[in-house]
């Protein structure tokens, strides 16, 4: 079933290459407060004889400092990536595939093993960030104030989302442990809009246990969207699905060499990939299954592009 309508995914989809949605200038203006006031904390204020351990009083300094640097750091790299974004497609205006990703022409593997390391990684972070909180709010009986119930509380509810996103990464280990490394083979490279895109996917190991794929290409272009409701604004980094090809396969066609895919591409050079840009356009294939246990899921980058000489490239 082809899908040529765009629009928004499902907010559990959401997260996408983007990362941070302030960039740049923005993440540069936004990051300069946090480390400033982190620097402050940790070596002005951090002295004994406070009311608060001089170490807590560290810890929230050093928080602080390491989340304004990451997003200053991050606003420099875009100025980095978007220089040497120009520099490499004036070196392959022909073939623009060559400077937009390191592609393997052979193929490309999923995602699974790469979403688990980074679903511990946020989890460890987000420990990390409510470690003074839970030490004033359960250990240390000087900081027992008045409303400390309601802190309790809100800590509390903090620290079951974060066991649960432990959870979460714990099930993602868990599914490259049963299924192994999945691999996309490419039949030809890159893909052009137009033309067909024919792939052949690996048997992931325990296949037999899979009854049905649900099998997705799609093109995603991701925006940083602003909503705001009444006086506050929240930007996030939205995925809007511009063309989607989904279908249903038995199972059973992994057998043997693997399960061979085509897929005829629309024509509109507006939906090429150009990952290197920020935020980007890309394809991806999603494969999924219901399984006894643990289901099995895995997603693919794709390299479909539109014909260089039908896209106008940045000087």
């Amino acid at each position: 079933m082809i899908d040529a309508t765009p629009r928004e995914l499902p907010q559990q989809r959401q997260g996408g290459r983007t990362g941070f949605p302030l960039l740049g200038w923005k993440g540069i203006l936004f990051g300069l407060p946090f480390a400033g006031m982190g620097a402050f904390l940790a070596l002005v204020t951090a002295r004994p004889g406070r009311d608060a351990p001089a170490g807590l009083v560290k810890a929230f300094g050093a928080m602080f400092f390491v989340a304004g640097a990451a997003l200053i750091l991050g606003g420099v790299r875009y100025y980095w990536r978007e220089w040497r974004r120009a520099e490499r497609l004036a070196r392959h205006r022909s073939e623009p595939w060559r400077a937009d990703y390191a592609w393997d022409p052979r193929g490309i593997a999923g995602d699974v093993g790469r979403s688990a390391g980074s679903a511990f990684l946020s989890s460890t972070v987000a420990a990390t960030f409510l470690a003074p909180f839970n030490y004033i709010a359960f250990v240390d009986p000087r900081l027992q104030v008045s409303g400390i119930w309601a802190m309790r509380s809100i800590v509390a509810v903090l620290d079951l989302a974060v066991a649960a996103s432990f959870g979460r990464s714990a099930y993602l280990l868990a599914r490259r442990l049963e299924y192994g490394r999945t691999f996309l083979h490419f039949g030809r490279f890159p893909f052009l809009l137009g033309e067909t895109v024919d792939v052949r996917l690996a048997p992931p190991r325990h296949a037999r246990g899979l009854q049905e794929l649900e099998v997705t290409l799609r093109c995603i272009e991701e925006r940083i969207q602003e909503t705001r409701y009444d006086r506050e604004s929240t930007t996030y980094v939205a995925r809007r699905q511009m063309w989607a090809d989904i279908r249903t396969v038995q199972a059973a066609q992994l057998a043997g060499a693997g399960l061979m895919l085509s897929f005829d591409l629309p024509r509109e050079p507006g939906l090429g990939s150009d990952l290197s840009a920020t935020p980007p356009r890309y394809w991806e294939l999603s494969v999924k299954a219901a399984a006894p246990g643990v289901d099995f899921a895995s997603t693919f980058l794709v390299p479909v592009y539109a014909h260089p000489g039908s896209v106008q490239l940045p000087a």
